[in-house]
């Protein structure tokens, strides 16, 4: 039976609204109970970091496709005070008690025949650990705005996503990579790319 001790702790700290807590928790749990929630675990300089990218580009709203859980953009929000939507697919599923909880209030499920969701030119894109190389392109070449936010595995670090950070596809696209960051010295990497 697997424990789920990290992801009860989160979800109090959450419904406390202590998301600081919560970014505090990055080396206290095993790979999977850390999996269930984040891919990815930033710290408060990562986020700092990324913090100081979107403002200087004037981003006040990012869509996270494939956000999961949702508890990274939760994370995001709360840190950089700006709008995060979620979107995923399968309700379903992330209704099921099979999946990890939802953090995220604003998450469009796009293959529900009702949602209607556009992303909009003044929004950036977030891809974290997405992993369908075919899905993003499409989302690529119908997104008309100016900001694409990577986070993935670096060479070494033993995963793999497509896009990974620092994919030449970007270049193909007609992107410009503008900053990138690793994350915690884990390998894992966030890249931003700007048109």
């Amino acid at each position: 039976m697997v424990d789920y001790e990290l992801e009860k702790i989160v979800v109090d700290l959450y419904r406390e609204n202590k998301w600081k807590d919560i970014v505090d928790l990055k080396d206290t749990a095993d790979c999977f109970q850390k999996l269930r929630l984040l891919w990815v675990w930033p710290d408060f300089d990562d986020l700092n970091w990324l913090k100081n990218v979107i403002t200087k580009k004037n981003v006040r709203e990012i869509v996270s496709i494939g956000c999961g859980s949702g508890l990274l953009e939760w994370l995001l929000q709360k840190h950089l005070g700006i709008v995060m939507i979620g979107v995923e697919v399968d309700r379903k599923w992330w209704s099921s008690g099979y999946s990890p909880p939802l953090f995220l209030n604003t998450i469009h499920f796009i293959d529900e025949e009702n949602d209607s969701f556009k992303i909009l030119p003044s929004q950036a894109l977030l891809f974290c650990y997405f992993n369908n190389g075919p899905a993003f392109l499409n989302y690529m070449n119908e997104y008309r705005g100016k900001m694409v936010i990577i986070i993935g595995p670096g060479e070494g670090r033993g995963s793999c996503t497509d896009p990974a950070p620092f994919d030449k596809k970007f270049l193909d696209l007609g992107w410009i990579l503008e900053s990138a960051r690793e994350i915690r010295n884990t390998k894992d990497y966030i890249a931003v790319y700007v048109r």
